[in-house]
């Protein structure tokens, strides 16, 4: 998928970036990648754990059958 491309290319330049985490999370949901999203959003979380919109997506995640 060229937007997960793009999220990826860009956490060479910024790795730290729970936003592109989230963003990778997203993209990967919507590809129906349910595990790499679900990392994707673990790995936002240990960088922003107090953001709520990153633990409402993870329960969404851990919601859906494997």
């Amino acid at each position: 998928d060229i937007a997960e491309r793009a999220f990826l290319q860009s956490l060479r330049i910024e790795p730290d970036s729970a936003k592109t985490f989230y963003l990778i999370a997203r993209a990967r949901l919507e590809l129906g990648n349910r595990e790499g999203a679900l990392a994707a959003v673990e790995q936002a979380i240990r960088l922003a754990p107090r953001q709520p919109e990153l633990q409402d997506l993870r329960e969404r995640l851990m919601a859906l059958p494997k």
